[in-house]
């Protein structure tokens, strides 16, 4: 797969350099445009990047992180200077927000967010964090963990849930009851990150859980989750919640503001973007949601928003993370965009590609 990714690297590369020599610029990004369209009109849609790593200390790796080399392999140090320039941008008027909803505790997530305010300082960005989380008996670790990262004053932790289908009144949540616990023959701490507006979406969660190789309770959710009565362990919840105006209403901040947007709110993150999406204003360098691009919600609504806006696509590697950057502010180094070219090549596989017609 290495030879495979060289080959595919130098022969883009060399293909682009030939291009530009002969001043054809404009022919060849023509070109790109109308394979986009193509591809839609035959029912394809394809991720155009591999999101390899989302935590500081994982190294960045010149060979493709994916298991298809042909599909451009990019690192999340690479976005920091497009979420700078955007943050500069909205600087000059009003505080540029990070905006995380559904932060959990913010154990594993606060290691990225320490490498990218450092990033960002570093450029002269004076950006404020803002943490949404419902659980309100995760709100004290959730905001320690944040005082840790280098934001000084500028930290807003709200304790609400998020969903467009807010009225007002308390909404109805699922989660796992205390009950579960005495099942596993230890500690699981991450019981209360299954939380969603919908039932199904908790044991859809167990089951990944299963499969997820770096879950090191995986083993033992495979012995739950073959339990009959898996569901009678599923117990409602409910939360003060906000709609996205509410929740920014409440923040104050605005849909312009935001240059940095992170959403994990188990089931509702696709409906979530598309509220933020009808905003007037909103366009952040950096979007992250926890979804499958083959859900409809996602490639009806939200990805033909997403490519009408210039944002490139792609997905996290051992996760279910779709990464969206705006192309405005970030352009692909030269080799890894020239793969683009060769994107008829490639199978249309269920990780990077859904295709209308067998839907």
């Amino acid at each position: 797969s290495r030879l495979k990714g060289l080959l595919a690297f130098f022969g883009g590369g060399a293909l682009a350099a030939v291009m530009k020599s002969a001043g054809l610029a404009a022919v060849a990004a023509a070109c790109a445009a109308l394979s986009a369209v193509a591809w839609q009109r035959r029912g394809r849609w394809m991720l155009d990047f591999v999101n390899c790593d989302i935590m500081e200390e994982t190294p960045v790796d010149p060979w493709p992180c994916g298991p298809n080399p042909l599909v451009p392999s990019l690192w999340t140090q690479d976005f920091y200077p497009a979420i700078a320039a955007r943050a500069l941008e909205v600087q000059k008027e009003h505080l540029p927000v990070l905006l995380h909803i559904g932060a959990s505790d913010f154990g594993v997530d606060s290691k990225m967010y320490n490498h990218l305010l450092k990033q960002l300082t570093a450029r002269g960005v004076i950006p404020e964090l803002i943490l949404v989380e419902p659980q309100t008996e995760l709100i004290p670790n959730t905001t320690r963990k944040a005082k840790e990262l280098p934001i000084e004053d500028r930290l807003q932790v709200i304790n609400r849930a998020v969903d467009p289908a807010c009225t007002g009144e308390p909404l109805k949540m699922y989660g796992w009851s205390s009950k579960i616990q005495e099942h596993f023959r230890r500690h699981v701490p991450i019981l209360h990150n299954y939380v969603s507006s919908d039932r199904e979406t908790i044991l859809r969660a167990a089951r990944g859980s299963v499969e997820d190789t770096h879950n090191p309770f995986g083993p033992e959710w495979a012995r739950v989750c073959d339990w009959p009565n898996l569901t009678d362990y599923v117990e409602e919840l409910a939360f003060q919640c906000e709609t996205v105006p509410g929740l920014l209403s409440l923040a104050g901040a605005r849909a312009r503001d935001v240059a940095f947007l992170v959403v994990d709110a188990e089931g509702t993150d696709c409906a979530i973007l598309r509220e933020f999406l009808g905003l007037e204003g909103f366009a952040p360098a950096f979007i992250m949601i926890e979804d499958d691009i083959r859900a409809p919600c996602f490639y009806r609504h939200v990805w033909p928003q997403l490519r009408h806006r210039g944002y490139l696509l792609g997905k996290t590697i051992g996760g279910c993370n779709v990464v969206a950057v705006d192309s405005r502010l970030y352009r692909m180094p030269a080799l890894q965009g020239a793969l683009q070219w060769l994107k008829p090549l490639v199978p249309c596989s269920p990780e990077f590609c859904h295709n209308d017609h067998l839907a």
